[in-house]
């Protein structure tokens, strides 16, 4: 029986040698955030008012479903379901979540059993030091079970914990990135799906007028009262419009199919029913580039794999102090298998301490990676919020001078339809030639065409802007599913990474 004052004796012997060899623990590094405050903390240079966009504020959360499309809200929320590369994020959280009960793993005792038959035997005249005498043989059956648990004296492999839950988080917000870049990506190809039906019912709207004006001119010549080349110049007029037709055809096949793949589909035909723009609905505030730190799923994912790898640094600091195992085992064994339970046992327990005193500094270089990879990842996420300032900047500023030049090209719209009407009457009375009639068919066939070209982008803009203002990712579970819509003033997400 071992005595009290041994294993006394024993943990005073440990304590010692750990006080002289640590000199002391090392300390956890902390994130450097003085640079992204002093970023984020700035006002924006573009500010949005109410005098440019809708009276009443609209909320970032499900904004897909603010814009009063049914059609887009359905595809949309399809396209969270289905979506291939939603799925393989999902999957890529699993895996995470399963390394970090890996790493965890190391906390824990282990535990193992194992059995063992052996048969060993020697010649009359063989010399062995490890078998049985010349000429024997001999069974052995054995049973046992061996422990061991490394206890984590300096939080080394919690530090290595903490860094697998940063990086489970981290996918979790990779999700929510290729979620709203998925809904940014969906909305603008139906925008211009939207965009291209109403461009080719303006052709074919023109295209009916200038049936009508070459059949005028034609009747004219046929009456003699106009030449031949007011028929040519009709008619060349009529087939470049017609022309543009198969190209407008072609874009919104390829809108369509892009569609269908975003929604895990093969592409078929009527994919999406006819309907119009939808409107947009944006934020009359941004609120504050500080918000964007909480709110912005690639912020968020820059700022876990930041404190990702301070802690796997921290780990590797502590690398150089002692590592304390305790281990035990217990075997039974005897010649036969009956005999097992016949007090035939063996044990061993105790703790082990090992330390690191020459390793060619290979820790030193590991701390020196580990270091350099969270100065990496620092910088990452600085240059990820620059970059989405500059999102949320360009954003604002197009949709409002788009919104603006879209007005301006309503007006020119009108202008050009009377013109065009007032030059055909002029034709028909004979007071103008049809050179003038032509050209304010066309001028009206270009600026009717630029105007759907503008409201295209005023639209594209706003979904920018909600993309770069985080897209609303609030509303999607990991499952796919969407919430309910609900409105929200400080237009913040669950608490992420500060």
């Amino acid at each position: 029986m071992v005595s009290g004052r041994h294993y006394r004796g024993t943990a005073f012997c440990l304590a010692a040698v750990t006080l002289v060899t640590t000199g002391g623990c090392v300390a956890v590094r902390r994130p450097q955030t003085s640079t992204m405050r002093s970023l984020a903390d700035a006002p924006w240079r573009s500010v949005l008012s109410a005098d440019r966009l809708n009276a009443a504020q609209a909320p970032v959360l499900s904004w897909w479903r603010g814009l009063n499309d049914p059609t887009f809200a359905d595809l949309a929320e399809r396209a969270l379901g289905e979506n291939l590369d939603l799925k393989i994020a999902r999957a890529r959280i699993v895996e995470a979540r399963a390394r970090r009960g890996v790493v965890n793993a190391d906390r824990l005792p282990q535990l193992d059993a194992d059995a063992q038959y052996l048969r060993a035997g020697s010649g009359d005249d063989a010399l062995a030091f490890a078998a049985p005498p010349p000429g024997a043989e001999t069974n052995l059956f054995a049973v046992g079970v061996v422990a061991g648990w490394e206890v984590d004296l300096w939080g080394r492999v919690q530090q290595l914990v903490r860094a697998a839950d940063a990086d489970s988080a981290a996918r979790t917000e990779d999700y929510r990135d290729a979620a709203v870049s998925l809904l940014g990506e969906l909305a603008l190809a139906y925008i211009d799906i939207r965009t291209l039906e109403r461009r080719l019912e303006l052709v074919l709207h023109n295209v009916a007028l200038q049936e009508r004006l070459l059949e005028l001119a034609a009747s004219r010549l046929r009456a003699g009262n106009g030449p031949e080349v007011d028929v040519a110049q009709a008619r060349r007029l009529l087939q470049r419009t017609r022309a543009r037709v198969p190209e407008l055809q072609r874009a919104q096949a390829v809108a369509e199919n892009r569609i269908a793949i975003l929604l895990g589909a093969r592409p078929t035909d009527e994919f999406i029913p006819a309907g119009g723009l939808p409107a947009p609905m944006v934020p009359e505030s941004l609120g504050l580039p500080a918000e964007l730190l909480t709110r912005r799923p690639d912020i968020r994912r820059a700022a876990w794999t930041y404190r990702s790898a301070l802690a796997r640094a921290d780990a590797a600091d502590l690398e150089r102090l002692p590592r304390l195992v305790l281990s035990g085992s217990f075997r039974l064994s005897a010649g036969d298998a009956g005999g097992l339970l016949d007090q035939s046992f063996v044990y061993s327990v105790g703790p082990q301490v090992s330390v690191p005193l020459l390793d060619g500094h290979r820790i030193d270089a590991n701390v020196r990676v580990r270091e350099s990879q969270a100065e990496q990842a620092r910088l990452v996420l600085e240059q990820t919020l620059l970059s989405a300032i500059e999102e949320v900047e360009n954003a604002a500023i197009g949709f409002t001078r788009k919104r603006a030049q879209a007005d301006e090209l309503a007006e020119a719209v009108v202008a050009a339809r009377r013109t065009a009407q007032l030059a055909q009457q002029l034709y028909v009375t004979g007071l103008r030639d049809l050179t003038q009639s032509i050209d304010a068919q066309r001028e009206l066939v270009a600026v009717e065409d630029e105007l759907a070209i503008t409201r295209q982008q005023v639209l594209a803009q706003a979904v920018r802007l909600y993309r770069a203002l985080g897209g609303g990712w609030e509303q999607i579970g990991l499952d796919g599913s969407v919430a309910g819509h609900r409105q929200t003033s400080t237009m913040r997400g669950e608490g992420g990474p500060q």
